[in-house]
């Protein structure tokens, strides 16, 4: 695992430096040994999906964004729970790629579901609900 955090930490530096590209081959060599060491099912593994999902975002790559995205999310219920705050995060984030591909309608009940369960596991003071709505 030691390679694998090696290698996301490079990722990132490369990311915060601009190298979205190179930040991103990292990344995914990141998340491939944690496959390999932890299964596929892990918090670190979601991390790496959650980062992967991001930058497919920001560079344009929407409907992969979406995808990668709904595997964070899928494996962030079943590490963390369907009712933890990183799994509401998670929804938020692909709230946001399913309305940059079109589909506003499924945004809407990901944002929906996304502040039902920071409603059951924060509560209505947590500043997520404020961004939600």
């Amino acid at each position: 695992p030691s390679d694998a955090y090696q290698f996301f930490t490079t990722g990132q530096q490369k990311i915060q430096q601009g190298l979205l590209r190179e930040g991103f081959e990292l990344i995914s060599e990141a998340h491939n040994l944690l496959n390999n060491v932890y299964g596929p099912m892990h918090p670190e593994i979601s991390m790496c999906l959650r980062l992967l999902a991001r930058l497919n975002y920001i560079m344009g790559d929407y409907q992969e964004a979406l995808y990668t995205q709904h595997k964070a999310v899928m494996m962030s219920e079943r590490v963390l729970g369907i009712d933890h705050p990183q799994t509401a995060t998670e929804y938020i984030h692909m709230a946001l790629y399913s309305f940059a591909n079109g589909h506003s309608i499924n945004a809407s009940k990901l944002l929906c579901r996304a502040r039902y369960i920071i409603l059951a596991c924060c509560g209505e003071n947590h500043p997520q609900i404020s961004l939600i709505d």
